[in-house]
């Protein structure tokens, strides 16, 4: 019954600091697999949000990639080297978003470090609305969705949308609570902004205490399916109440799934064969 997908396809640089992005050829969707990948979903009457990402290859988190070691003149010299690169990457997968018909663009996530780089973000969505015609959004960082003036420019507010609502314990009354103060704010941005908001990323994995840590990935291994379940009924309970919420893709539904049978011992955020997807099975409906 969902009517969007997101489809993220990452690239590398080799460290936070580095200024080249490219592709892998093993673990890099290919311009083919993409093509498919749109044509599945529209043949199904499925929008699509191509969502282009990067990452370290030296197990930074994006949030960190800068210069921040260099004197002031040597700083903008590799940034203009990494906007370079960046543009190159994004108005790649900007001409094949066009090409293909996807509906939205989402242009950048998580990149906390480059955000302040006013500048240069205004001249690569410029350049990017000059090859796709479709909505462009940015994926900030929870908390981070009204950092900077250049995101009035996007058709969204986008963000990544770990809340540690589980933090006062699993009561569902305190789980609605804890997202309705989220609501409030992300509303009070939304209004000033004159845009509504999608949560480019949400989820929390299937293990105890991700409610509390829905950003983790790796840490808690305790299996946790009533927690997850909530994390999901209350989030759709609170912003479906919202007029200025426009959606949500969950994170994550990967390429390969376990067999079945094993989902009720799984802690991965994918929800198949668990009662978070009977959750968004019920609502979708």
């Amino acid at each position: 019954g969902n009517n969007w997908v997101c489809l993220a396809v990452a690239n590398y640089q080799k460290t936070y600091h580095s200024t080249d992005i490219y592709g892998d050829y093993v673990r890099t969707p290919s311009e083919r697999d993409i093509t498919a990948f749109v044509k599945n979903a529209h043949d199904r009457g499925i929008k699509v949000c191509l969502k282009p990402m990067v990452n370290t290859e030296d197990g930074v988190w994006r949030a960190h990639i800068g210069f921040p070691d260099l004197h002031m003149g040597d700083m903008d010299y590799y940034w203009r080297l990494w906007f370079t690169s960046y543009k190159h990457f994004i108005l790649n997968y900007a001409e094949l978003a066009q090409e293909l018909k996807c509906e939205m663009l989402c242009i950048g996530c998580e990149m906390i470090g480059t955000e302040h780089r006013e500048d240069d973000w205004l001249y690569l969505i410029n350049e990017v609305r000059r090859v796709y015609k479709g909505k462009i959004v940015y994926n900030a960082n929870h908390d981070r969705e009204d950092a900077e003036k250049w995101f009035d420019v996007l058709d969204y507010i986008g963000t990544s949308a770990y809340y540690p609502i589980g933090k006062d314990g699993l009561d569902k009354d305190k789980m609605i609570a804890n997202w309705n103060q989220v609501k409030w704010r992300l509303d009070a941005i939304a209004a000033q902004r004159n845009k509504k908001y999608i949560f480019m990323e949400i989820g929390c994995r299937s293990a105890k205490n991700c409610a509390t840590e829905p950003w983790d990935f790796n840490t808690h291994m305790e299996v946790d399916m009533e927690e997850q379940k909530l994390f999901y009924e209350t989030c759709l309970e609170v912003f479906t109440q919202s007029p200025y919420f426009a959606g949500v893709f969950w994170w994550d539904w990967p390429t390969f799934l376990y067999p079945k049978e094993q989902a009720l011992t799984d802690t991965s955020y994918c929800i198949y064969g668990k009662p978070a997807e009977e959750v968004l099975k019920k609502f979708y409906k």
